[in-house]
């Protein structure tokens, strides 16, 4: 090998040496920079999910109190408390509305949680009971329309704990 070819072997292996281990190092960055945005991206969207889960939360309470004056309103006027005229004034009272709360409750509940689908049909299925006694034409028992009530209010904690349950294994995975 001539003595002038090993000055230019020598740059030229520290050359691509040095592209190299450029190379070698971008590549580990750029793999460090993806695992950091999927945990960012992550990180985010437990984020939303926990508000949005805060949100239905929020409004299956508001809904479930409406609700529940609405039914203890019935309760009042089949015990002979109040009038069939004072019952739907309560029952018109704009302070006692939920202006789509119950819309946006659901709506949250299909994009965002379908997973307490189930839960929330069971809820659905104790208002249903409910509010079969919600009638002003006919006598009631009484008695059964305060079970189902108590019915309801338990499936509707119980729908509240699943929630909770929810959003505690959000924030701890």
């Amino acid at each position: 090998m001539n003595k002038e070819m090993i000055p230019i072997f020598a740059v030229l292996i520290t050359a691509i040496s040095t592209l190299l281990a450029v190379f070698i190092t971008n590549y580990f960055n750029m793999k460090s920079l993806e695992r950091n945005l999927k945990f960012q991206l992550q990180l985010k969207n437990n984020e939303l999910r926990l508000n949005k889960l805060e949100n239905v939360y929020e409004l299956f309470e508001k809904w479930n109190t409406y609700f529940s004056i609405h039914y203890l309103n019935y309760l009042y006027f089949h015990n002979k408390k109040i009038t069939q005229s004072d019952l739907f004034e309560l029952i018109l009272d704009p302070k006692v509305s939920h202006s789509g709360d119950f819309q946006k409750l659901i709506t949250l509940l299909n994009i965002y949680f379908p997973e307490l689908k189930d839960e929330y049909e069971i809820v659905n299925k104790a208002r249903s009971d409910v509010v079969k006694y919600m009638n002003v034409d006919k006598e009631i028992n009484v008695e059964d329309f305060v079970k189902v009530q108590e019915s309801f209010e338990k499936v509707a904690m119980n729908f509240k704990k699943q929630i909770s349950e929810l959003a505690k294994n959000m924030k701890n995975g």
